[in-house]
């Protein structure tokens, strides 16, 4: 992901115009017991992205990035994901995430977090000690 952002982004800067989404995850949040590397790999993608917004923004390049929580999709099944109660509350369907990443995208926003469930957790956990979101999310995602 950060070596095609820097390819595209390059030719981008020399034309002045552009749009760059990148997909992080609500994860990308919060650390999460059970999904220790993904939810690390996504909150670089939040922060690297959130950085290259602004470093680009003076070209004429926009980069946003979209922070889905759980989707109906197979990622569950491949990932082997318990269906929670608390997962089945947060679950959107793809069409509306895919929506709010790329109207955020051409409103030019540094980054979204797709659904007000999800916009409530990310606020929430702001007010919320680190040791308390992992045990929150320990049961979100394993029940």
């Amino acid at each position: 992901m950060t070596e095609l952002t820097h390819v595209f982004a390059a030719d981008m800067v020399n034309r002045r115009t552009g749009h760059i989404l990148l997909v992080a995850s609500l994860l990308a949040y919060e650390a999460t017991p059970g999904y220790a590397a993904y939810a690390a790999s996504k909150g670089y993608v939040l922060l690297f992205g959130e950085a290259l917004h602004a470093e680009l923004k003076p070209h004429g390049v926009s980069v946003t990035v979209l922070s889905p929580g759980a989707s109906a999709t197979a990622f569950g099944e491949v990932a082997g994901q318990k269906n929670t109660a608390a997962l089945r509350m947060l679950t959107m369907h793809p069409r509306p995430v895919a929506k709010a990443g790329i109207l955020a995208m051409l409103r030019h926003r540094s980054s979204v977090v797709a659904g007000i469930l999800n916009k409530l957790v990310v606020f929430v956990f702001r007010f919320t000690p680190r040791r308390m979101q992992r045990g929150v999310m320990q049961r979100v995602m394993s029940g």
